[in-house]
């Protein structure tokens, strides 16, 4: 049987369901490169997908396997796990992957985009405030990102519990077009 078939398929399953205990049988009496390596067409590890599921036993476990580097490992759209947590809007998961490496709010996954951008497509009004106290004096949020949480965040209706970050990004576009009607 094809490797993928006999350890990925399985390990992207138990990860799928949270299932801690097959996945770790598998994980310690195999390759050691399972623990972090791509399972998935999509260079997905079983972390990405552990995160993306919404298991925080699974991922909290799978991290005590992992070193460093691993936890910021990129789907081959440019996603870390960090990414699907915040896309999920899980907290705990977010927060247990930003202990293994702080700098993960700051790397860009898909299009470019910000884990806050994602947090904000997807409506997780907790999440992206969270984000945004992490990354909002970083060199990082640039103005294009601020823009795009603005009106992420009112599509969404992400912008009722925290007018704060909505207020601050609302006045740095409205400078910026009132500098824009200045120079024309």
């Amino acid at each position: 049987m094809h490797p993928f078939f006999e350890f990925c398929v399985p390990l992207y399953k138990h990860g799928m369901k949270g299932n801690w205990a097959a996945a770790k049988w598998i994980l310690e009496n195999n390759d050691e490169r399972l623990k972090h390596g791509a399972i998935t067409r999509n260079w997905s590890t079983l972390l990405h997908v552990a995160a993306g599921a919404n298991h925080s036993h699974f991922v909290e476990q799978l991290l005590h396997m992992l070193h460093d580097q691993h936890v910021s490992f990129q789907d081959n759209k440019g996603n870390t796990a960090f990414c699907f947590a915040a896309s999920s809007g899980n907290m705990r998961i977010a927060n247990l992957l930003r202990e293994r490496n702080p700098h993960l709010p700051t790397i860009r996954g898909g299009g470019g985009y910000l884990p806050i951008q994602f947090a904000a497509m997807q409506g997780k009004c907790e999440m992206t405030w969270f984000l945004y106290q992490r990354i909002i004096n970083t060199e990082v949020f640039q103005e294009p990102d601020k823009k795009s949480l603005f009106f992420s965040s009112v599509k969404t209706g992400n912008h009722s519990k925290h007018y704060l970050f909505l207020s601050h990004c609302s006045l740095l576009i409205l400078s910026n077009l009132r500098l824009t009607l200045a120079l024309c």
